[in-house]
């Protein structure tokens, strides 16, 4: 996963470990200037997203260990353990790093605000794995797969805002910059689905 800070000046890419990288503007290319060290290593299974804050001071992230913050000006790293049970098969933080949400291979959703790491939302949606979860960028609504089916839920409220029937195993979900589309990537198909604010 890669992320764009508030202002485009940075990237937060996740996977083995999480690095930022400076963006240098060179006419219609952007290019990558270099890494800054390592944020978050050892120990840890896989980083599924990140994510800036949304004055661009905080990194988050989220794995099966939970969520981790790094301070880009104090160097301060916190690491907040959750453990979501049932074994977790995909995670996600929204874009403003407010919300994140664990997709279980038993069917549960588990949704976390991660200033207070109150939950949000606990429920279960089926007997199949949940993958993957995707998140609108406020954190107000959730894009999970599961048993064949997009779903979109609010996810305070968890009505069903919408659901997608026909969808492949184990699709990408993204939602746009304003929440208002969801794309739906399978193997041979991509779908954008207009799903209002």
């Amino acid at each position: 996963m890669v992320r764009f800070s508030p202002d485009s000046s940075l990237l937060a890419i996740a996977g083995a470990d999480v690095r930022t990288t400076t963006v240098a503007d060179r006419g219609e290319e952007a290019r990558i200037d270099r890494y800054k060290p390592v944020l978050f290593e050892g120990g840890i299974t896989h980083f599924s997203d990140c994510a800036f804050t949304p004055n661009g001071d905080v990194v988050r992230a989220i794995a099966r260990e939970g969520l981790f913050s790094w301070d880009r000006a104090t160097g301060e790293f916190t690491h907040s353990p959750w453990e979501v049970g049932g074994g977790m098969q995909s995670a996600a933080l929204s874009e403003n790093s407010s919300m994140a949400a664990w997709g279980t291979r038993g069917g549960r959703i588990l949704a976390v605000e991660t200033s207070s790491l109150e939950p949000v939302r606990d429920s279960y949606v089926g007997d199949d794995k949940v993958w993957p979860v995707a998140l609108d960028p406020s954190g107000h609504r959730i894009a999970f797969w599961c048993t064949g089916r997009v779903h979109v839920r609010d996810v305070e409220s968890w009505s069903n805002l919408t659901t997608l029937t026909d969808v492949q195993t184990y699709p990408s979900l993204h939602f746009s910059g304003d929440g208002s589309s969801l794309l739906v990537a399978e193997a041979c198909r991509i779908r954008l689905w207009n799903i209002g604010r």
